[in-house]
């Protein structure tokens, strides 16, 4: 299927708004304590964001590795946004796709705006965060810079 150039236009509009929407609704997950699901929607924010990037460049895939790699390959590596965004859609989409439910794992995942890329180990104890990191934030706001 084809999109014109207005289909092209209103396509990403919408997943930029979707994201945006989704980022509003993890936030107040988070606030609420719902950990589990707010890692969800933060990583459907960024998603979003990400795939109305890749729209923008005419690049689809239905697979979400496969735009993960295609966002680090033309945004993170090039320097077009900060490498810290690479890492932390990567934690999110392990965090999303994995069966981990403890409450500690997932607010150290907001314990920093610099996320490891590297798994968390379990029982790490330390300052839990007391709210989302700028993760998600800088990918939606690149999103926006680039479209």
């Amino acid at each position: 299927m084809t999109l014109t150039q207005n289909e092209r236009a209103e396509l990403i509009k919408h997943r930029v708004e979707k994201s945006r929407s989704l980022h509003n609704e993890a936030l107040f997950l988070f606030d609420s304590g719902l950990y589990n699901t707010s890692v969800n929607r933060i990583y459907y924010a960024m998603y979003h964001a990400v795939s109305a990037l890749a729209l923008k460049d005419s690049f689809t895939t239905s697979k979400h590795l496969q735009l993960i790699g295609w966002f680090n390959r033309e945004y993170v590596k090039t320097g077009r946004t900060d490498i810290n965004s690479g890492k932390y859609l990567t934690r999110a989409f392990e965090m999303r796709s994995s069966k981990i439910s403890s409450i500690a794992s997932r607010r150290l995942f907001f314990a920093s705006s610099t996320v490891s890329p590297w798994p968390l180990a379990p029982g790490i104890s330390g300052h839990i965060a007391q709210y989302p990191p700028s993760g998600a934030d800088s990918i939606i706001a690149a999103s926006s810079d680039f479209i």
